[in-house]
């Protein structure tokens, strides 16, 4: 079994995936960008919700 974990917090993306039969887990992080910060001080959610589904992706594919 296989469960996939996602987190975007203010600074980076984050996604690890644990292999439950294989007592293995890989981990992808990545920063985000400044150009996602908007000048009210808040983020794109769509930008971040992009990176953060890409980092998860990333790390289903063996490529983290």
């Amino acid at each position: 079994m296989r469960i996939l974990s996602l987190e975007a917090s203010t600074s980076s993306a984050k996604a690890m995936l644990y292999d439950l039969d294989r007592v293995e887990s890989r981990i992808e992080t990545e920063a985000f960008p400044t150009q996602i910060n908007r000048p009210d001080g808040t983020q794109d959610a769509e930008a971040v919700f992009k990176l953060t589904v890409e980092a998860g992706r990333r790390v289903c594919d063996g490529k983290a």
